[in-house]
């Protein structure tokens, strides 16, 4: 049977927490920084989920998201070449509801019947907006989830499916706005999660001759604390079956949220044969039975699990500083600087190696790498031919780095260095979700693909240097 070979998320680094001035709220809130996107936290997950694995038996990517920076561009083409997948693989976007995840497990699941030896690899990613100060944006997190369906080795199998769709308009967006809108909660959870959700989870153990106390976990995109603690007594659910952290600790993620849950859930499975049902709301319902086939210290300890993401972030010092990032509001500049010039198109195609693969040339001659590759080997000075080094997921040390105040970015200062690849190679970057405090020679890094500008919505994208998130006193 097909099943989750893979799993992973990623949330960002800043957050909106009790200590932030003008908060006000005893929850937090994941935020995306200035240079993430939908894309680049797609691309985290995405490669993150695929560690050590063989890309070459991946037959599709499946990119799902509402809050996506191309209308008419594929965006799931930037990811799968940030993630260095076969040009083969079929890439597909998935938008226009949250539920476009599940069902992208649905498609997943009928591709993988035709070809049975290969996997689908699906990320969810959303940066969702509501209106300054307004119910949607003390509860809307950002934050992406990547999984690997396939038949090779599962961690959890999925048993069996359901689908619904029904037309209701709790949540919508249209074109030309930024904000998501909801309509009244009450009138939502009575015409929506309870006559839908409900039914759809109830129905699936039904058919599967189960009842919920034999649930190990529920894992279901709640849109709010209240609708969750209404969901489980609805189900009549313990308090251990459904999670509520992640509305507490991050928020409501969009497409990614019913994924993240149950990253979370296989998080905590503790033996093999345990149940999770999937449930996503989102005009309609799909609901997925999944069963364990190991308990999660069994799987190795070079797999960051969903907590650490949340454990690691850093606190934003003010509601202005968050709304700033957000383009909430706008501000004016202390220095008029002139208008940034629009990325190259052509530059842009002919980078892409560099830029958005990220790979290097390791000489064939010495073994000397370098970055970007070189046709004449700067070590040996011997024109021969070089392998392909990717870069994307090696590690680093830093060996020097300046601290620019007057460069107009919205990190103040920006921090530029030069780092040092643990598969050799070294590298002028600049420095992304950093604490200055904390910077030092030799910090062990990680890579990051990130924005680095945009102009008439077009947006340029490369990789940046970040500090390896880790829990307090652990080593990278």
């Amino acid at each position: 049977m097909y099943g989750i070979t893979s799993y992973a998320t990623y949330i960002p680094w800043l957050r909106l927490t009790p200590d932030t001035d003008g908060w006000n709220h005893s929850f937090q809130r994941s935020v995306a920084n200035f240079d993430e996107d939908a894309i680049t936290m797609g691309v985290a997950a995405g490669k993150l989920c695929l560690h050590k694995t063989d890309v070459s038996k991946i037959k599709a990517l499946l990119f799902c998201s509402t809050s996506a920076p191309y209308a008419e561009k594929q965006n799931a083409a930037v990811i799968a070449a940030a993630l260095n997948l076969p040009s083969h693989v079929l890439t597909v976007d998935l938008a226009g509801s949250i539920r476009s995840s599940t069902s992208a497990i649905c498609l997943a699941l009928d591709m993988l019947q035709a070809t049975p030896d290969q996997s689908v690899l699906i990320i969810a990613s959303d940066t969702r907006m509501g209106m300054a100060r307004s119910s949607l944006d003390d509860s809307l997190g950002d934050g992406a989830a990547a999984i690997l369906l396939g038949q090779e080795d599962p961690l959890a199998i999925i048993e069996s499916k359901s689908s619904r769709t029904s037309i209701l308009y709790d949540l919508w967006r249209g074109s030309s706005s930024p904000f998501v809108s909801q309509w009244e909660d009450r009138f939502v959870a009575d015409n929506g999660i309870e006559s839908l959700l409900i039914d759809s989870v109830q129905s699936i153990l039904s058919a599967a001759k189960l009842n919920i106390s034999q649930i190990y976990k529920l894992a279901i995109n709640a849109p709010n604390l209240r609708q969750a603690n209404r969901i489980k007594r609805l189900l009549n659910a313990a308090d251990s079956q459904l999670n509520t952290s992640l509305l507490e600790l991050i928020g409501n993620t969009g497409c990614s949220m019913a994924i993240m849950e149950l990253c979370l859930a296989l998080d905590q499975i503790s033996e093999k044969d345990q149940y999770i049902c999937l449930s996503c709301y989102g005009d309609g319902v799909d609901s997925f039975l999944i069963k364990s086939t190991r308990a999660y210290n069994s799987r190795g300890k070079d797999r960051k699990s969903t907590m650490l993401s949340i454990n690691t972030g850093h606190t934003l010092g003010s509601y202005e500083e968050y709304a700033t990032l957000k383009h909430l509001w706008q501000t004016g500049e202390s220095v008029r600087r002139p208008d940034t010039s629009p990325p190259s198109v052509p530059a842009i195609y002919r980078e892409q190696t560099k830029n958005i693969h990220f790979q290097g040339g390791k000489c064939d001659h010495c073994g000397y790498v370098q970055y970007p590759a070189q046709k004449i080997c700067v070590n040996c000075q011997e024109q021969h031919p070089s392998s392909v080094v990717n870069l994307s997921s090696a590690r680093a040390i830093l060996f020097t780095y300046s601290m620019d105040y007057l460069a107009g970015t919205t990190d103040v200062p920006l921090v530029i260095c030069t780092i040092n690849f643990d598969t050799g190679g070294r590298m002028l970057c600049v420095m992304t979700d950093r604490n200055i405090e904390d910077l030092h020679v030799n910090m062990p890094l990680e890579m990051s693909f990130r924005k680095i500008s945009e102009h008439k919505g077009v947006t340029s994208y490369s990789w940046k240097a970040m500090p390896i998130r880790l829990e307090k006193g652990e080593q990278a």
